[in-house]
């Protein structure tokens, strides 16, 4: 019997902890009741605990699955990996996909625009000495930079004005003003005083399609792209550069298959706009061919300018600008192929034809550019 009760004693002090009553209070003291109740209390406040902690996680899960990631396009960034994606500050640039931050401008760059994937190098007469700028500072008056990316103040320079690039011999390649004879205001042109004799004024220039030489009359009247990649300086400079004197004529070419060939002509200049802008050109030499022969004592002609003496217009079809005859064997205005579409089905491209002995080769890249005669 004595154990039986005990087990009920048992039984009830179990009853007392989970239910706060006591079954049969006479065989315990004030103290143990309490002490049952205490550790009660402790196990129900851990159950709200655990239960709200459960609650918590439930809410985050079900956060997290309605979350959706970023996935950045180039130019915007999202630090925290998720959406919405922010755009690049002026300044910055991020030329990559899924950034979490973007990349501040190097020293000689700057980028005005937000959400850009790249930055612009300093133009010539500016530089930038600190990174992630959103301008460059423009040299001081009478000060000029004859590069793009200048980092620094003390590569601003005495601005000399010359008539034509052989008033630079001596010094770097790069963009300088020349005033040739007769002209009011000065202009900017690239000089090369790396090639075979320094001093060559560059007009011309091909070698990757990110300009569009297919423009009309106007545009290569006054001329069009950036001096430091593809441009084409204008027919009206070329005829105040020439009409100063005697000049010559410098024409370098590339393939795809890394080859190069040049040719150069000893007599070359152009009429005024009344001629409209016609060549001459005489004396070849070099290791091209002469594919501009047939060129010779004819006008420009454009897309809506037609000079050729072709029924149909020459500049239409071979997708250029050019001294057209009827047509050419030269197009170095032509549309540019990029390697892989080179072999054309078409006189459409940029060729020279006396060195592949084919219109539908088109060439890697070119450059035409101009030198005083001795």
């Amino acid at each position: 019997m004595m154990n039986a009760a005990i087990s009920f004693v048992s039984l009830s002090l179990l009853v007392c902890c989970f239910c706060q009553e006591i079954i049969d209070k006479s065989y315990f003291s004030n103290g143990d009741r309490q002490s049952c109740c205490m550790n009660d209390n402790r196990e129900r406040e851990m159950n709200s605990k655990i239960q709200k902690l459960e609650h918590a996680i439930s809410d985050l899960y079900e956060q997290l699955r309605n979350t959706e990631l970023a996935h950045c396009v180039p130019g915007s960034y999202s630090n925290t990996g998720l959406v919405p994606c922010k755009l690049c500050e002026v300044g910055t640039y991020q030329p990559s996909t899924g950034s979490t931050s973007c990349k501040p401008c190097e020293v000689g760059s700057y980028q005005a625009s937000v959400g850009s994937t790249f930055c612009t190098v300093c133009e010539v007469g500016s530089y930038e000495a600190s990174s992630g700028s959103s301008s460059c500072t423009t040299c001081g008056e009478g000060l000029w930079t004859a590069t793009t990316g200048s980092t620094a103040d003390t590569d601003c320079i005495i601005l000399h004005i010359g008539t034509d690039c052989g008033d630079f011999n001596g010094t770097t390649s790069g963009v300088y003003k020349i005033k040739p004879q007769g002209v009011k205001e000065p202009f900017s042109v690239y000089c090369d005083i790396q090639t075979e004799g320094e001093g060559w004024t560059v007009f011309q220039r091909r070698q990757d399609g990110s300009v569009d030489f297919y423009r009309d009359w106007t545009s290569y009247e006054t001329g069009f792209g950036d001096l430091m990649g593809e441009f084409w300086l204008g027919n009206h400079y070329l005829y105040s550069l020439t009409s100063q004197g005697s000049y010559e004529l410098r024409v370098n070419l590339s393939d795809f298959e890394g080859n190069t060939r040049y040719a150069n002509y000893r007599v070359f200049s152009l009429g005024d706009a009344s001629t409209n802008y016609t060549l001459a050109v005489s004396g070849y030499s070099g290791n091209a061919g002469d594919s501009l022969r047939d060129s010779n004592n004819w006008p420009f002609s454009t897309q809506d300018r037609d000079h050729d003496r072709w029924s149909s217009n020459c500049a239409v079809a071979h997708k250029g600008a050019w001294w057209y005859g009827a047509c050419s064997r030269s197009n170095l205005n032509g549309k540019y192929h990029h390697q892989g579409e080179h072999i054309t089905s078409d006189w459409d491209g940029v060729f020279w034809w006396h060195w592949k002995e084919s219109g539908y080769y088109s060439l890697r890249s070119t450059t035409m550019s101009v030198r005083r005669r001795n």
